[in-house]
């Protein structure tokens, strides 16, 4: 830009002359009268003072992490007080009020809202200690200590929780465990709450879980195979399926959604290659819950047969843990069970009267 001095202003990316140093050369001549803007050159997105910013905003939250952190473990695992006790029925007029909706559709997502939190520890979760390291850093303490968290970009706690692994592992087991951990309220949503035969209702639906949820928050809503509901979109499937699909993101993360909402969006799946790519990447928190390895199945089996009298040695335990390498912790559950109702072969014909004794008779 030419000033009245006759000088020129010229930006990054210019030469002395005010011409772009990308410029071809036949739009380098500048006459008398031109005009030579300076366009600034384009910084990335992410500099080294964006980067000292974010680092002193968070500057002081490691320690409190760490203090929230043994705090936690020295808190036994139900001494926090439970959540406020929900009135369903206020939950229900509330929302009929607010969307004009009829009692039955609203009572779909009420029926979905566990009155009592299944009381599951992490410690009766054997075999999957990274996936229990993980929820209790990333979720149970930002649960218990909200005002650590409140108000960062960096570090803040997780929207959404994926679970994902073969079949068997204890993915539902550790859901419980974090709701009785984290004392939120407790939504077990499956298709059939959400899927209607009416064009349309599917999508209420899905914005009345969602209301409901920050209506009583703190809530997890709990979605186990999530990959039916939630599946990679494409040009051959309906549309009512597509709208329902998109909605469900909308409201998971998207203009509807605050940042002071706690709601928790924990999902479970066995294909999470099969989940849509924009749905997958709203869970920022992916744990893998993988089959247990040779110590993890010994412990499985010694936590099993506990309860039952045996006389199986620890040498036994390993050799049977090392034979089962691939088996998941619910197929060794099978094999206990299995197991334990043998002895009561011997035991059954003489118990159990034989028909062909008694017609002698």
């Amino acid at each position: 830009m030419r000033l009245r001095n006759g000088k020129h202003l010229f930006g990054p990316g210019y030469n002395a002359s005010g011409h772009h140093l990308s410029c071809r050369s036949s739009l380098r001549s500048v006459g008398k009268n031109s005009r030579v803007v300076a366009v600034p050159k384009r910084k990335p997105l992410l500099t080294r003072k964006v980067i000292k910013k974010q680092v002193k905003q968070v500057k002081s939250t490691p320690a409190a992490v760490k203090v929230a952190a043994t705090k936690a473990k020295t808190i036994p695992a139900l001494a926090m007080p439970p959540p406020r006790r929900i009135n369903k029925a206020k939950v229900r007029e509330d929302l009929m009020k607010k969307f004009h909706m009829e009692q039955p559709v609203v009572d779909m997502i009420i029926s979905t809202i566990l009155t009592e939190i299944p009381k599951v520890n992490f410690s009766d979760i054997v075999g999957q200690d990274e996936a229990v390291k993980s929820l209790r850093e990333r979720v149970v303490y930002p649960a218990l200590n909200p005002d650590l968290f409140r108000g960062q970009k960096v570090l803040k706690p997780p929207r959404g929780v994926l679970l994902f692994g073969p079949t068997g592992n204890g993915k539902t087991l550790l859901a419980k465990a974090c709701a009785s951990h984290t004392h939120y309220n407790f939504m077990n949503v499956s298709a059939s709450a959400l899927v209607s035969k009416w064009v349309g209702d599917s999508e209420k639906l899905v914005k009345l879980l969602f209301e409901c949820a920050r209506e009583i928050q703190p809530t997890i809503i709990f979605l186990d195979e999530i990959d039916a509901m939630l599946s990679s979109r494409s040009g051959s499937e309906r549309e009512d399926t597509r709208r329902f699909k998109n909605e469900f993101l909308v409201h998971f993360d998207g203009m509807m959604c605050s940042n002071d909402d706690r709601v928790l969006i924990l999902g479970a799946t066995n294909l999470p290659q099969c989940i849509d790519s924009a749905a997958l990447r709203r869970f920022d928190l992916r744990v893998f819950m993988g089959a247990p390895n040779e110590n993890a199945r010994a412990k499985i089996l010694k936590t099993i047969l506990k309860d039952i009298a045996n006389n199986i040695k620890d040498s036994e335990i390993k050799h049977i843990a090392k034979l089962t390498e691939g088996f998941s912790a619910s197929d060794l559950g099978t094999i206990a069970r299995n197991a334990a109702w043998l002895p009561l072969g011997t035991i059954a014909q003489h118990l159990i009267p034989n028909p062909q004794n008694q017609r002698c008779q």
